[in-house]
């Protein structure tokens, strides 16, 4: 069923479990924006260009601050322009970009075009959506996720050229050869890519880029509403008490939720490192596999990827000898190497 104002509702039959879940975040990722775009289609960069990147190197690296501050310009310039077109009917989203991308004082010019405080985006707000609560009850932190789920839901309703934050927000996937490009070149020194990109990029990237059609995340609030689905506050823990498992937020609330069933919803990350498959454990212990390494903090560092040529992806066994005719390609045994390899097919709305 569907309220007036487009939310769904889940009428309950009294006969389904009670799901208690969380994580270190506890926010549902951000929901992919209802696909606008042609096959094929994506956004180009006006900022995270190669001339730029290329400008930007320091003894052969770019700078993973400089990285970040140009990938997040073109998300801005993306987000406003979207916005002009749906909330600023009187302003101009292409005279918008040129001043945009020539001012150096961005901020001047968001002022300049009348944009509302409101609407100033906020990177602090996009990232932690929910706020930085200290102690929040599970009840009021509930309050405080479904309002956010239903605003951005909406967004991503808009559209992936409509909805301003979702929109902008897919130039996260847009930009990726862009990004496979600096990974496969090694433009960011050793340190700062373990240190910077793989620990706190990828995080943020897949908060904000990878989460579900906006129509699965429109029925998690109904779930939500319903009573049937609860999300704890951050940080929730678990721990054994009394022959259950009990679900736990001590540095938010005091709340309890005891359960019979755990259920782990995370998907480990790829690694050669930890991997059960008995072909690459097999080629790890005769020493055809071994993992690629950088430089870390002056130490020999391996990555969780197999050891492969840079060109061609021919296996590199441990003996440093390029194996003939062994070939490795895709994102699960190369993932910390080339970065981003798997594919998922865009959401569409549906028409009849």
């Amino acid at each position: 069923m569907q309220n007036s104002d487009g939310t769904l509702v889940y009428q309950p039959s009294g006969r389904e479990p009670r799901i208690i879940a969380g994580s270190k975040r506890s926010i549902p990722y951000y929901p992919k924006a209802i696909s606008q775009k042609g096959y094929g289609e994506k956004v180009r960069p006006s900022f995270l260009t190669e001339a730029n990147i290329q400008s930007a190197l320091v003894d052969g690296h770019l700078p993973y601050d400089e990285f970040i501050k140009l990938l997040r310009l073109d998300i801005e310039l993306a987000y406003y322009m979207a916005l002009i077109d749906t909330h600023y009917p009187t302003q101009n989203a292409s005279q918008f970009k040129a001043a945009f991308i020539q001012n150096e004082n961005r901020q001047a010019v968001v002022a300049d075009f009348g944009i509302l405080p409101g609407d100033v985006w906020n990177w602090d707000r996009i990232i932690h959506p929910v706020g930085n609560q200290g102690s929040v009850s599970t009840v009021e932190y509930q309050n405080e996720l479904i309002s956010w789920i239903d605003w951005i839901t909406n967004d991503a309703e808009l559209g992936s050229k409509t909805g301003p934050i979702t929109s902008a927000l897919e130039l996260l996937r847009d930009f990726r050869d862009v990004i496979r490009s600096i990974i496969n070149r090694r433009l960011f020194t050793d340190d700062e890519y373990v240190n910077r990109f793989l620990s706190n990029y990828n995080s943020t990237n897949n908060f904000l880029s990878v989460g579900p059609p906006a129509l699965r995340t429109a029925q998690l609030s109904a779930l939500m509403r319903s009573g049937i689905v609860t999300i704890t506050a951050p940080d929730m823990e678990i721990e054994g008490r009394d022959g259950r498992f009990v679900a736990i937020t001590p540095p938010r609330n005091n709340d309890v939720f005891a359960a019979d069933i755990v259920l782990e919803a995370r998907v480990p990350k790829p690694s050669i490192l930890t991997t059960s498959n008995p072909l690459l454990e097999d080629m790890v212990s005769n020493n055809l596999l071994s993992p690629t390494t950088i430089i870390h903090e002056g130490k020999i560092m391996p990555l969780p990827a197999v050891s492969v040529t840079q060109n061609s992806d021919q296996v590199v066994a441990a003996t440093g000898q390029v194996l003939p005719n062994v070939f490795v390609w895709g994102g699960l045994q190369l993932e910390s190497l080339r970065w981003s390899t798997t594919l998922s097919p865009p959401v569409r709305e549906l028409t009849t």
